[in-house]
C-alpha cells in the first residue's frame, strides 16, 4: 500500500493504472506534419494555431501549463473543469470552436502569441494523478513568400474560340512558401477568361508550386492587350495577438500576360475602327524578289494604296488573286492577309514599302545590300521636294538679275556715247 501510494505520488500510476509514459503528447500545425528541432523537441510557431493531441485517460481535471524555462513568470495555462476548456489567463488563446474531445482524446487548439519570447519552453500536463513534462521550442515565424514569374505572353488567331495555356510554349511562374507555416493563395486576373494552371489554393511549409497561364480565346479581331494579374497570399491559421504591432503581413504580387490576337511575328498597329499587321524591317539582296505580308482587319469601309520607294511593287495578291491598288475594302470584320511582292531599284541603300489606309501611312524599311551605296528619301506626299527646288529656284533668279544688270549698264554705256 506504501509503495503504491509512492507511485502514485510520482506520477508514474493513477487509480486507473495508467503510467505517465502512457501518455503521449503530439504538438503540430493543422494538417501538418510535427515539426521538430536538431534535438527532437517539438517546435511551436509563435502567431500560429497549434493542435495539442493527448489521451485524457477519462480525466475530469485537467491542467496544462506553458512556461519559459528561464523566466517562470512567462507563462501560458489552459484549464479544463467542470466539462469546459479555458485560457486560465488571457482568455484569448484557445480555439474553443476547432477544440474537440474524440474517444477519450483531446485535440486541443492553442497558440501563444508573436510577440512570445523565443527558445526553449517547458509543456506540462497534468491529468488528475498523471504528470508529463516535454521541453518544447518557441519559435518566431521566419521566412517569406517568393514569386517568380515572367512576363507571360499567348498568341491567338483571329475569330477563332479556344484554350491556349503557357505552358504549351514553356512558359511558368513559381511561388514559394519560405516559411514553416501554410500558405493561402488567391490569383486574380482583370480578364475573366484567363486563369491559372493547375488551381493553387495553398501552400504547404517549405515548398514551391509551378502555374501557368491559361486563356479561354473568344472570336475578336486583330489585337494586343496587356492583362494584369495578382497573387494575393495570406497566412493560414492565424492565432490571436495581445498587439496590433504583431499582426502578420500579407502579400501581394502583380504579374502581366500579353495577349496577342494576330501573328506575333508581325508589327500589330490597332486603331480605333482598324487593325494592322506587316513586316516592320527586312534586309534583301539588291537582284532579288521577295514577298512580305500585310493584314488589314476592318470595322469600316477602307482605301488602301501601296507605294514602293526605290522598289518596284511588282504584285498585290490577296488569296492567290491578284489586286490593282489603290483598292477599296468594304468587306467588314474579315482579315484582308495580302501578300507583296517587290524588287529593288537600287543596288545598295534604303528603300520603303510605304501602306496608305485611310489617309494614313504606315511603313516597312527595306535594307538592300549590293555594290552601291544609294539612301532613299521618304516623303509624307510623292511630289515636288520644296527643299530641293529652292536654292536652285533663288541661284536662277540671282543669274537672271546680273544678266539684266549688265544689259542695262550697255545699255547705259552706249546712250552715253551717242
Amino acid at each position: 500500500m506504501i509503495i503504491i501510494s509512492l507511485l502514485s505520488i510520482c506520477g508514474f500510476i493513477t487509480i486507473n493504472g495508467a503510467f505517465a509514459d502512457d501518455l503521449k503528447i503530439n504538438l503540430h500545425l493543422p494538417g501538418e506534419d510535427r515539426l521538430t528541432n536538431d534535438d527532437r523537441q517539438a517546435v511551436m510557431i509563435t502567431g500560429f494555431w497549434h493542435i495539442l493531441e493527448f489521451e485524457n485517460f477519462g480525466s475530469e481535471n485537467i491542467v496544462i501549463d506553458l512556461v519559459n524555462q528561464n523566466n517562470s513568470l512567462s507563462l501560458y495555462q489552459w484549464v479544463y473543469e467542470d466539462g469546459v476548456w479555458k485560457d486560465e489567463i488571457y482568455d484569448l488563446f484557445l480555439n474553443k470552436e476547432e477544440s474537440k474531445s474524440i474517444d477519450d482524446k483531446e485535440y486541443l487548439w492553442i497558440s501563444v502569441d508573436p510577440g512570445t519570447e523565443p527558445g526553449i519552453w517547458i509543456l506540462n500536463i497534468n491529468l488528475d494523478s498523471i504528470e508529463k513534462s516535454q521541453h518544447i521550442e518557441i519559435r518566431p515565424r521566419e521566412g517569406g513568400v517568393g514569386l517568380s514569374s515572367p512576363d507571360f505572353f499567348i498568341s491567338t488567331p483571329p475569330y477563332v474560340s479556344g484554350i491556349y495555356d503557357t505552358a504549351s510554349t514553356n512558359q511558368f511562374g513559381t511561388l514559394s512558401n519560405e516559411a514553416y507555416v501554410p500558405l493561402i493563395v488567391q490569383f486574380s486576373f482583370e480578364n475573366e477568361n484567363l486563369s491559372i494552371s493547375p488551381e493553387i489554393t495553398e501552400i504547404p511549409p517549405r515548398e514551391t508550386k509551378m502555374f501557368s497561364v491559361v486563356y479561354t480565346a473568344c472570336p475578336s479581331r486583330i489585337q494586343k492587350k496587356e492583362i494584369i494579374g495578382e497573387v494575393n497570399v495570406f497566412h493560414k491559421n492565424v492565432g490571436p495577438t495581445l498587439s496590433i504591432v504583431n499582426i502578420l503581413p500579407s502579400y501581394n504580387y502583380p504579374f502581366k500576360t500579353t495577349i496577342c490576337v494576330g501573328n506575333p511575328d508581325l508589327e500589330l498597329i490597332a486603331e480605333d475602327s482598324f487593325s494592322l499587321q506587316y513586316t516592320n524591317s527586312v534586309r534583301i539582296n539588291w537582284n532579288e524578289t521577295k514577298s512580305l505580308p500585310f493584314i488589314i482587319d476592318s470595322e469600316i469601309p477602307v482605301e488602301v494604296d501601296i507605294l514602293g520607294i526605290n522598289c518596284t511593287v511588282l504584285s498585290v495578291t490577296n488569296g492567290g488573286h491578284e489586286i490593282v491598288t489603290p483598292f477599296y475594302m468594304d468587306s467588314l470584320n474579315q482579315n484582308y492577309e495580302l501578300k507583296i511582292t517587290i524588287m529593288p531599284t537600287i543596288k545598295s541603300g534604303v528603300a520603303y514599302l510605304r501602306y496608305i489606309v485611310n489617309g494614313e501611312f504606315y511603313t516597312t524599311m527595306i535594307e538592300v545590300t549590293g555594290e552601291e551605296t544609294q539612301v532613299a528619301e521618304i516623303v509624307n506626299d510623292p511630289g515636288i521636294d520644296l527643299t530641293k527646288i529652292f536654292p536652285i529656284s533663288i541661284l536662277i533668279l540671282l543669274s537672271i538679275l546680273f544678266i539684266v544688270t549688265r544689259i542695262n549698264k550697255a545699255r547705259s554705256y552706249v546712250n552715253e556715247k551717242r
